[in-house]
């Protein structure tokens, strides 16, 4: 091959290259177009991770524990809101000023202000059996009202997932990165003897909310 036949064949292929990349970038750019309008169009509330400013649709209220802004939260405000973010710790969306835990009845406290609440985004969060049992033994409507339940990012023990077994109302669970490993036993052999093998820690709790919840079309 010559030299001039090698370089129209090598430009021939650059060519081809370019243009499927061309259209590639196309379908790309239409996709996130589509995935964009119709974020925007639902109406309901999202947040990505990492976030996604142009994209993202905000809860009605937002508190950052870092920066102190569950103190003093007004009951009558807070009670007409139905979409809440709260935001304990690190994580993506979370505060410079780091991470803020709260007493487990001082959390109770502040969610019960929010009688309306239909949607809970409770990002970066450590969400403890006793910190649940707290919020609902003095926010029982949050069991009636939710329809929506958010726990990107946070460190949600099975026990406390299985307490939400009676919001009968929930259409949505998320646990984006969730599930923690603290809670797994790696030498008591998971699935080791095949359909023997010992059940995830979260296998039971979560199916323990598929069953309770009637109205769950996402997970």
């Amino acid at each position: 091959m010559t030299l001039s036949a090698f370089t129209e064949r090598a430009a021939r292929r650059e060519e081809k290259i370019r243009i499927k990349y061309e259209e590639l970038h196309r379908a790309a750019v239409a996709e996130e177009a589509r995935e964009k309008a119709a974020i925007k169009s639902s109406g309901k509330v999202h947040y990505s991770w990492p976030p996604r400013h142009d994209v993202d649709v905000p809860a009605e209220m937002e508190l950052e524990l870092g920066k102190g802004e569950h103190v003093g939260v007004d009951a009558a405000k807070a009670a007409a809101v139905k979409s809440l973010v709260v935001r304990e710790g690190q994580g993506y969306g979370a505060g410079a000023e780091g991470v803020i835990k709260l007493a487990d009845e001082e959390f109770g406290a502040l969610l019960a202000k929010f009688t309306s609440l239909e949607e809970l985004h409770w990002h970066n969060a450590n969400v403890t059996e006793s910190l649940v049992r707290a919020v609902l033994a003095v926010a029982p409507h949050l069991k009636r009202n939710l329809t929506a339940l958010h726990f990107p990012l946070a460190n949600l023990d099975p026990e406390a997932l299985a307490l939400f077994a009676g919001c009968e109302a929930v259409q949505t669970l998320d646990f984006l990165d969730a599930f923690s490993t603290e809670n797994y036993d790696f030498d008591g052999g998971y699935g080791s003897d095949g359909d023997k093998g010992k059940p995830l820690p979260y296998d039971e709790p979560l199916m323990a909310c598929v069953r309770a919840m009637p109205n769950l079309k996402e997970i």
